[in-house]
C-alpha cells in the first residue's frame, strides 16, 4: 500500500505510540482522583502540558488539551455565541467558505447567528472589498493556517494585522492550523512568535493529533494570555468537571496526549526534514504534469501560490472521479478527494466554489498529501499507475 493521505491522518509514528502505550500502562489510574496512583497520572499530564507549551513558546495556563481539533474550534464558538445570547444580541463570526466543516457547519447551526463572510481569491490573496465594515461588526473572527485541500498557505500576517487595526484587542480570533503542525519549520506559522509578536492580540489556535502521526485522540485549544484567555474558564459549555481550567471538562485521555508531546518534540527537532519535503512535492507535480498533462486536461490547484509542501490537489477535468480513486484504491494507493471529514459526501467544496472552480470541476479533485517517505521511486510508481487508469479510462469513455 501506498498511503497519501496524511492531511486527513498521518501515518502513525510506531516509536511515538509504543512509548506511550507503556507509560499509560503503568499509570493508568483517573487524573481526576485523590489517591496517589491517580497523582502520579495527573503529573504526568502536567508534565506534557508544561513541556508543549516550551515547545510553543507559551505559558502552561495557555495549553488547553481536548479530544480533537474539532472539539477546541466547537468551544470556542459555543462559548462566544453563548456570550452573545446572554447579552440579547445576534452572534456574528466572521470567516471564509475555506474555513474547515467543523467551523462553517457549527455556525450555520447555531440559531441568533448571522455569518460575515469575507472572500479569497484562488491565489488565496484576502478580498478586501466590505472587509474592515465587516470586521468592525464581528463577534469572532476565523482563518485557517493553511487550507485543508490544497494546501495552500492563508494571509494570517495580513489579516491579523487589519482586525488588529479595526478592533485591538475586542475581536477574538482562532486559526485552525492542524494542517500545519506537522509541517513545522523555522517560518511555519505555529513557529513564528504570534503570541510573542503580538501579545495584545486575542489569538487562540486549534490543532490536532492524528495529523502528526501521534494517534487520535488528543486536540488542543491554544489561548491568549489577558482577558479573552481567562473568559474561557467562567463561560464554556463544556462543563461538568474541573479539568483543564474548568474549560474542557473530562478525563483526560493520558496515551493520545503523551504521544502528541513525544511527537511535537520530535517534529521540531527535525525540522530541516521541511526542505526535502519541499523538493519531493515538486518533482512529484513535475512527473503528474509531464505524464498525465497529454492524455487529460489536469491543473494543481494553488500551483502559483505559497503551499504546504506535501500536499498535491489535482483537478482531472472529464474524467469520472469515482472510477479513478476506485482504480488508484484497486492498486493500492490511498488517497482523498479533498476535506478528510468531507471525503465520502458527493457534494462540491465551498471552498473550492470560492475560489472560482464549477461545481463539476470541484467535484472532479483528487489530494495527494505526504511525507517524506514518498521518495523518487514511488513517486514513478504512483504516477505509472495513474497514466494507466487514466488510458484506460479515456478508451472506455469514446
Amino acid at each position: 500500500m501506498i498511503y497519501l493521505d496524511f492531511n486527513a491522518t498521518a501515518s502513525p509514528d510506531e516509536e511515538v505510540l509504543k512509548h506511550a502505550l507503556e507509560v499509560y500502562l503503568r499509570n493508568f489510574g483517573n487524573s481526576s482522583g485523590l489517591s496517589f496512583f491517580s497523582q502520579k497520572s495527573f503529573q504526568l499530564v502536567e508534565q506534557c502540558r508544561e513541556r508543549i507549551s516550551q515547545l510553543l513558546g507559551l505559558s502552561a495556563k495557555q495549553v488547553i488539551f481536548t479530544s480533537s481539533a474539532t472539539e477546541a474550534n466547537h468551544i470556542f464558538i459555543t462559548t462566544l455565541w453563548l456570550k452573545a445570547l446572554k447579552e440579547g444580541r445576534v452572534f456574528r463570526p466572521l470567516l471564509s467558505q475555506l474555513e474547515h466543516p467543523s467551523i462553517v457547519e457549527l455556525v450555520l447551526k447555531l440559531p441568533h447567528t448571522e455569518i460575515l463572510w469575507y472572500g479569497l481569491s484562488n491565489r488565496g490573496e484576502l478580498k478586501l472589498d466590505g472587509l474592515e465594515e465587516k470586521i468592525e461588526r464581528a463577534d469572532a473572527a476565523f482563518m485557517m493556517a493553511a487550507h485543508n485541500e490544497s494546501g495552500m498557505l492563508l494571509p494570517l500576517e495580513s489579516f491579523f494585522e487589519l482586525v488588529q487595526e479595526k478592533r485591538r484587542d475586542s475581536l477574538p480570533l482562532l486559526c485552525d492550523a492542524s494542517q500545519v503542525l506537522r509541517h513545522i519549520h523555522p517560518h511555519s506559522p505555529i513557529k513564528s512568535d504570534f503570541f510573542s509578536q503580538k501579545p495584545e492580540l486575542p489569538l487562540f489556535f486549534s490543532l490536532a493529533s492524528h495529523k502528526i502521526g501521534a494517534g487520535m485522540g488528543c486536540g488542543l485549544l491554544l489561548r491568549p494570555r489577558g482577558t479573552w484567555g481567562d473568559f474561557f474558564e467562567e463561560n464554556t459549555l463544556f462543563v461538568g468537571g474541573n479539568q483543564e481550567y474548568k474549560i474542557r471538562s473530562g478525563t483526560h485521555n493520558l496515551m493520545a496526549i503523551y504521544a502528541m508531546t513525544l511527537k511535537l518534540e520530535k517534529l521540531i527537532k527535525n525540522m530541516e526534514d521541511y526542505e526535502e519535503l519541499r523538493k519531493l512535492t515538486q518533482s512529484f507535480e513535475e512527473k503528474i504534469e509531464r505524464s498525465l498533462k497529454p492524455l487529460l486536461d489536469i491543473e494543481i490547484i494553488g500551483k502559483e501560490s505559497e503551499r504546504l509542501a506535501g500536499t498535491s490537489l489535482v483537478l482531472f477535468r472529464n474524467l469520472d472521479i469515482d472510477f479513478f480513486l476506485m482504480a488508484l484504491d484497486q492498486e493500492g494507493v490511498v488517497v482523498s478527494t479533498g476535506t478528510s471529514c468531507k471525503s465520502r459526501s458527493r457534494t462540491a467544496s465551498p471552498g473550492l466554489l470560492s475560489m472560482g472552480y464549477t461545481e463539476e470541476e470541484a467535484l472532479s479533485v483528487i489530494r495527494f498529501s505526504f511525507d517524506t517517505s514518498f521518495n523518487e521511486e514511488l513517486q514513478q510508481q504512483v504516477v505509472g499507475k495513474m497514466e494507466k487508469i487514466i488510458q484506460e479510462l479515456v478508451v472506455h469513455s469514446i
